[in-house]
């Protein structure tokens, strides 16, 4: 549960897919099938169908907007902090119970609901739970799908675009950058390469060519590219900066922490986090 959680679940145009489709699947099931009735829903002075079907939009759609917030939130808390699954299950639950004291204070305060706050929101928080188990369940086990492809898509294109043979060594490894929209836009021999830096939702590409240190401006988020390169043998060492291991001249230590030295003199030492000093000086102290 402690797994960093993939980032196509955290996109929010991969967010608004899932809440169209809750949506959608929502109000469907209201009108086809109801197993719960109208009262079990609303109480109020008017319980005609027709009215109470437009309490039940009116009551999907707010949970909707609330939930949209709250995604465009975690998209934003995302990009400056890994989001695990089991920090993801507990949003959802947050999301949950916002959405069941948002339909509670609607039937209670708007509509003059009789029963007691706390029934309602019971019930609330039980129903809501079963409404959306079948849609996010499908949309989740759809996106996996989606994503999977893309990833055995992506592999395809890659190998049509360099054409490199077999390599025998892993400092001839070709290493494909790909920008945010999956579109691919460099391609760099391993050995060539000697970090990344942040910079906004930009990351800096520092390559050798011609034998001249060379800047690659690439559209997409350090989170990304950290995932795309560690199976290379890169290393995020600050939340700014993730390097070649293989480039790697020295570790020291500095007054406000340690700092990591490249094999070309051009490259000013790169610091490390006190998040990642654990991880990076471990791998040289081995």
């Amino acid at each position: 549960m402690n797994k960093k959680l993939p980032l196509y679940l955290l996109e929010i145009k991969t967010n608004l897919q899932i809440l169209a489709f809750i949506g959608i699947f929502s109000i469907l099931f209201i009108i086809i099938y109801t197993p719960f009735t109208y009262s079990s829903w609303f109480i109020s002075n008017d319980n005609n169908h027709g009215i109470q079907f437009i309490y039940s939009v009116i009551t999907i759609i707010g949970g909707l907007l609330i939930t949209t917030a709250t995604r465009i939130l975690l998209n934003f808390i995302s990009k400056k902090n890994e989001i695990t699954y089991l920090q993801y299950v507990f949003w959802n639950i947050g999301e949950i119970f916002l959405v069941a004291l948002s339909y509670t204070a609607f039937t209670k305060f708007i509509l003059n609901d009789p029963r007691e706050f706390l029934d309602i929101c019971r019930r609330a928080i039980l129903f809501i739970p079963l409404l959306l188990l079948i849609p996010f369940t499908v949309s989740q086990l759809y996106l996996a799908l989606k994503e999977k492809d893309k990833k055995l898509k992506k592999i395809t294109e890659s190998s049509e675009f360099s054409s490199i043979p077999v390599q025998t060594s892993d400092t001839d490894e070709i290493i494909n950058f790909y920008d945010e929209k999956d579109a691919l836009k460099l391609s760099v021999k391993k050995d060539f390469i000697y970090y990344l830096e942040s910079a906004d939702n930009y990351v800096n590409v520092f390559y050798k060519k011609n034998g001249k240190l060379t800047r690659f401006i690439l559209r997409n988020t350090m989170k990304r590219v950290e995932e795309m390169l560690q199976q290379y043998g890169f290393a995020r060492c600050h939340r700014s900066y993730i390097i070649n291991l293989q480039k790697v001249q020295m570790v020291k230590k500095e007054r406000d922490g340690f700092v990591i030295a490249l094999d070309v003199e051009e490259i000013a030492d790169i610091p490390i986090s006190k998040t990642y000093t654990n991880d990076i000086v471990g791998i040289f102290a081995q």
